[in-house]
């Protein structure tokens, strides 16, 4: 009867441990990353009946009561929730991993282990926890005095963060700087079409320019090759007409038009006109069947045109293949100029096209404010494949132009070829429709300042910029252990490692990637506690507890009655 005390004892003791543990859950049931306890017990010991039945086939024991055998880690997944509030809060993406945690001293006697991924910046930019626990992870150390310190190569980053091993705090302030740089090149692909590029000029412009370069009504070169003009007098008393042929074969410019005209043609502002002058006596027709259609289309002539004395034909206005390209470049201090690349048709032929090219840089009133830079560039043939040629002012060929006194120095302008970062050869090219700028490279930029921070799934944290750079900065660090369930839990939510756990061990592999595990920025994890289920034990456990008090009022009942024998 008194072992049934015994047993009654460790029964609502044993109980109540675990009516504790399934409280403690719910109690935590609402928090980020929490791991549920599970307990288990055993029986205490037992011991054999060999006298009761020593011939008994069947095992005969007495047991002496219950006990607690561990409290364990449930190490199931919690759920993912939405929490975009801080750049900084990541979840992990299965049961696998612990983020890493510690004070600002560092090292591994100061290194706790959570699944509570809510971080936030502090006052002196590093990455904490509601605690003040510093997250650590793997820095790259390119910040000096609130300034990031580029080096444009992110392939040399991602590479040494592969090994990194060595785990601090991490620290992004939140005024980092990206600091300015002066330009000093700019590389940039064009395509060059005369037709999508037509535009007003000036009249001396229009004078100067080769004819195989002046379009009319839009679209029509006004010479394409050998041509003639015929002009036919009309006598006024007969109406016979006289022809007069004007040879276009070394007419070049629209000043040469004019003056080997006669006087016929001329320009008014910027359309060409045909003059029948006062005195000639006699009616002009434009012979539209034997005369260079070219040119009389520039001139909006469809048909044979009479011009009547003292009279001018006025005919549409001349356009001639031009455009304006522009990249941003920077000074020492980051301030912004423009780079100005003029780029007008100098000849057209049926081996290709030859642009005259003027550079000049521009401040934000439009003043010029270095030398400018002549060349051409000529493309032969209509293909992607055929790279142009470059030439300076003088027609020798070089790689670029110099455009010399910006602030002092010069920058390079290379609009013919280059290899951009990532190993595609760029050309400019003259067979697309529009005539725009195709790609540019340069090393100039302005000054940034942090715009926001990106952690990806293997947990490498790049900082973005005002100014649209981009810089890897370094990596969450995120721990595993052989056994997990051997954690020591110490509070705020935090977990020790310990013997039966093992070391900690780095959670990627020599290519950098998470093993079995990922990070989902602007996610939490919530507490892994199914209500369910907790509920459920409470019962379980409350009843076991009331049944094992049964026991000693029982046993307690009996002790009585064999008391009683004695009355």
């Amino acid at each position: 009867m008194m072992q049934s005390f015994y047993n009654g004892y460790s029964g609502t003791k044993t109980q109540q441990f675990g009516v504790d543990a399934w409280s403690n859950n719910i109690a935590n049931v609402n928090t980020n990353g929490y791991r549920a306890d599970t307990p288990d017990f055993e029986n205490i010991f037992t011991s054999s009946l060999e006298g009761v039945n020593a011939s008994s086939p069947i095992s005969n024991t007495r047991g002496y009561g219950v006990t607690v055998s561990s409290n364990s880690i449930d190490t199931s997944m919690g759920s993912l929730i939405n929490a975009d509030d801080s750049d900084f809060n990541m979840a992990l993406g299965t049961n696998r991993g612990w983020f890493v945690v510690g004070n600002q001293a560092g090292g591994t006697d100061n290194q706790f282990y959570t699944r509570d991924g809510a971080f936030n910046r502090d006052s002196s930019g590093s990455i904490v926890n509601a605690d003040g626990q510093y997250l650590y992870g793997v820095d790259l150390g390119k910040i000096s005095n609130n300034s990031i310190i580029p080096n444009n190569d992110i392939t040399a980053d991602i590479n040494t963060l592969k090994t990194g091993s060595t785990l601090s705090p991490l620290n992004i302030p939140e005024d980092l700087r990206y600091p300015p740089q002066k330009t000093s090149f700019v590389n940039s692909t064009v395509n060059l079409n005369p037709a999508s590029s037509l535009k007003s000029t000036t009249t001396e412009n229009l004078l100067n320019a080769n004819l195989n370069t002046i379009y009319g009504d839009n679209k029509t070169r006004i010479k394409t090759g050998t041509e003639q003009l015929v002009i036919n007098t009309i006598d006024p008393a007969t109406g016979d007409k006289t022809p007069t042929t004007i040879d276009l074969t070394n007419t070049n410019t629209l000043q040469d038009l004019i003056d080997n005209s006669g006087g016929l043609i001329g320009i008014e502002r910027s359309n060409l006109t045909f003059i029948n002058q006062a005195g000639s006596g006699a009616n002009l027709e434009i012979d539209y069947e034997n005369s260079s259609q070219n040119l009389l289309k520039a001139l909006g002539i469809t048909s044979s045109t009479v011009v009547a004395e003292g009279t001018t034909y006025k005919g549409s206005e001349l356009k001639t293949p031009n455009t304006t390209l522009h990249t941003k470049v920077y000074d020492a201090q980051g301030v912004e100029y423009d780079l100005k690349a003029d780029y007008v048709l100098d000849e057209k032929t049926n081996a290709g096209e030859n642009w005259k090219l003027t550079t000049g840089i521009y401040d934000k009133a439009g003043n010029l404010i270095s030398d400018e830079s002549s060349g051409f560039l000529n493309f032969t043939g209509s293909s992607a494949s055929n790279t142009p040629t470059l030439l300076d002012a003088n027609g020798a060929e070089v790689d670029s132009l110099s455009i010399a006194n910006f602030n002092g120095e010069a920058i390079t302008y290379n609009p013919k070829e280059f290899t951009d970062e990532f190993g595609t050869k760029q050309t400019s090219t003259n067979i697309y429709s529009v005539s725009e700028k195709i790609s540019s490279e340069t090393d100039g930029i302005a000054e940034g300042f942090l715009s926001g921070v990106n952690i990806d799934a293997n947990g490498i944290i790049t900082a973005n910029f005002s100014n649209a750079k981009s810089e890897v900065f370094g990596r969450v660090g995120v721990a595993n252990f052989q056994n997990p369930q051997g954690l020591k839990k110490i509070g705020g939510n935090l977990f020790q490692e310990t013997e039966n756990s093992g070391d900690a061990l780095s959670n990627w592999n020599t290519d950098g990637v998470l093993k079995s595990t990922s990070i989902a920025q602007g996610k939490l994890e919530t507490s892994n506690v199914k209500m369910d289920t907790a509920l459920t034990q409470l019962m379980i456990m409350q009843r076991a507890y009331s049944a094992s008090t049964k026991s000693i009022t029982t046993a307690d009942d009996m002790v009585k009655e064999a008391i009683g024998l004695k009355r």
